[in-house]
């Protein structure tokens, strides 16, 4: 966990960070990320990589599958070539072998070319593109060599083979770090960007509910959400949640502003943001109840983090001066908070619909009768 650092400036100059995140002077918000990063998975691979052959290895090796014999078949005689294609093997094809060893590598050139300017300008889309598929190669990779290595320990290699195994994933996630703090970088861009946006609803939302009265605006006045914005919005704050860079970085009060907007933004999009709510009750009334507004309200929040492509989560930290008090950042947390904000909100609309006059239908006999 670590503790907020200053206000961001990148949008303190416009928004009230602090004000939109519920948090007075003096107090902090910590940020505590729940994933296991990829880099344990790097580590978890080279502490296989030991000189030592324990005895299930060695007696593994005297008691190679056809598959494993017809394998040693195609091993070159060459110790030069053997080492190269052993390497290929173990992290998954020449081709990442080649992108790893190469100092001239596209993914390595791309990572020189961004690294000195991300912290200012965010990454072009084909950019992002690029090096968001280099760093799932070198994952891919590791992965590769983690399995190989359980398979068949070090038993193919020798001394000088398991250095050099050894610097070379060493070096493979080296590029992994940089690459996930290069990431991490673009990703504040982008959660400062969903915070204004965000915050720009916000505002709208506040200028339509002042000019509510018991009943709904007519249907030209309704404001309109656009839902692929509202889902790329969730879907920056999540895929930030889960970047360690920006997990270990970001200011805490940064976070909880989003997460604050983001129940407001989603509860007014369900019941107010495309109007259907309008309309049901505009038809029905105070005949759809409760219950038919609650279930459409959840629907409409539920189909926007449904598109969300992450479900990373981490817990924020508000310490005041005698307390302290915790808010999850997840998916489903989010949504529980949207829901019940939303629901609420239309409860409190409903009962002066629910007022207005009804008309008495008098039964057929009645009329007969004369009876009221």
């Amino acid at each position: 966990m670590h503790s907020a650092a200053p206000f961001d400036q990148t949008v303190e100059a416009t928004l009230n960070l602090g004000e939109i995140a519920n948090v007075r002077r003096g107090e902090k918000v910590q940020v505590r990320p729940e994933k296991v990063y990829a880099e344990d998975a790097f580590q978890r691979t080279l502490t296989l990589l030991s000189l030592e052959r324990s005895d299930v290895v060695r007696e593994r090796s005297k008691q190679l599958s056809s598959a494993e014999a017809a394998r040693d078949e195609y091993v070159p005689d060459n110790a030069q070539l053997r080492t190269v294609f052993l390497f290929a093997e173990a992290v998954g094809g020449y081709e990442k072998l080649h992108d790893l060893v190469y100092a001239y590598s596209p993914g390595l050139n791309l990572i020189e070319v961004v690294r000195e300017t991300v912290a200012q300008t965010p990454l072009r889309p084909l950019q992002l593109r690029d090096l968001t598929a280099y760093r799932m190669q070198i994952l891919e990779a590791m992965a590769s060599a983690q399995a190989y290595l359980q398979d068949h320990g070090t038993t193919d290699f020798s001394n000088d083979d398991v250095r050099q195994l050894y610097e070379l994933l060493t070096e493979a996630q080296s590029r992994a770090i940089q690459i996930d703090k290069i990431l991490g970088q673009n990703l504040m861009h982008e959660l400062n960007a969903a915070v204004v946006l965000l915050h720009t609803y916000a505002e709208k939302m506040r200028s339509v509910e002042e000019t509510l009265s018991g009943v709904f605006l007519v249907e030209s006045e309704v404001m309109f959400i656009p839902p692929n914005e509202l889902i790329r919005c969730v879907d920056a704050i999540f895929r930030g949640v889960a970047n360690p860079y920006l997990a270990a970085n970001v200011d805490g009060v940064t976070l909880l502003a989003a997460r604050n907007l983001l129940i407001q933004v989603v509860a007014f999009y369900s019941y107010y943001g495309k109007t259907q709510i309008y309309k049901m009750l505009n038809r029905a009334g105070a005949t759809q109840g409760t219950f038919g507004i609650t279930t459409y309200v959840r629907r409409e929040i539920r189909q926007i983090f449904e598109a969300c492509q992450v479900k990373n989560r981490l817990v924020l930290r508000r310490v005041m001066q005698d307390a302290a008090q915790e808010f999850e950042l997840s998916v489903s947390a989010i949504q529980r908070a949207a829901e019940e904000t939303a629901v609420e909100n239309v409860r409190r609309m409903m009962p002066s619909i629910a007022t207005q006059p009804k008309l008495r239908i008098r039964s057929w006999w009645r009329r007969l009768l004369g009876l009221r």
